[in-house]
């Protein structure tokens, strides 16, 4: 089972979510009009699609919703910076979390507001994890550091961090005692 060390911003996603089922609501509402009107044709099936494929959007983003941003699961650090599933970090690349601060991707602009974002801190020696693509509006994956953007989380400030790093230790110590205990 997977422990969630960063949460998601539900509100977030739940107003992201608005559009998709104000869409949903008209479209079914349009089809079915539509179809009591026994008008068919073209129109009807139309609005038909277009509930279809705001209702399969509203069930991806309720899918998202539920993930968090990092979680710790059987020796791995899950990175969920996409929207098909996690990265999965050996945990013994994990050097360290830290709190930083930067734009927040959510309103373009030279006056774009700024958020508290984590930076995942990964050993000099996981080269294979230094450069990942990931979506940009969720964070950013370079030179070994990944940025998680805060606008997209649950609050981050300096006592989330503190219990993230405390955790990560007592994660780190297991496994150092279970490797000495394996000898």
């Amino acid at each position: 089972m997977r422990e969630v060390w960063l949460a998601s911003n539900r509100r977030a996603l739940l107003i992201a979510m608005l559009p998709a089922w104000l869409l949903l609501s008209s479209g079914m509402s349009v089809s079915v009009w539509l179809a009591i009107r026994a008008s068919g044709g073209v129109v009807t099936w139309l609005a038909a699609g277009v509930a279809c494929l705001t209702f399969l959007w509203g069930v991806w983003l309720l899918v998202v919703m539920r993930h968090p941003r990092l979680a710790y699961q059987q020796g791995e650090l899950l990175v969920f910076l996409t929207a098909t599933g996690p990265f999965r970090v050996p945990v013994e690349l994990v050097e360290c979390f830290f709190l930083g601060q930067g734009p927040s991707h959510l309103a373009p602009g030279k006056d774009e507001p700024t958020a508290a974002n984590v930076i995942v801190r990964l050993a000099e020696s996981s080269h294979p994890w230094k450069e990942i693509h990931v979506q940009a509006n969720l964070g950013k994956w370079s030179d070994g550091y990944i940025t998680i953007r805060g606008a997209w989380c649950e609050p981050i400030d300096a006592t989330l961090v503190k219990k993230m790093n405390h955790r990560l230790a007592e994660v780190h110590r297991a496994a150092k005692n279970e490797a000495a205990g394996a000898r």
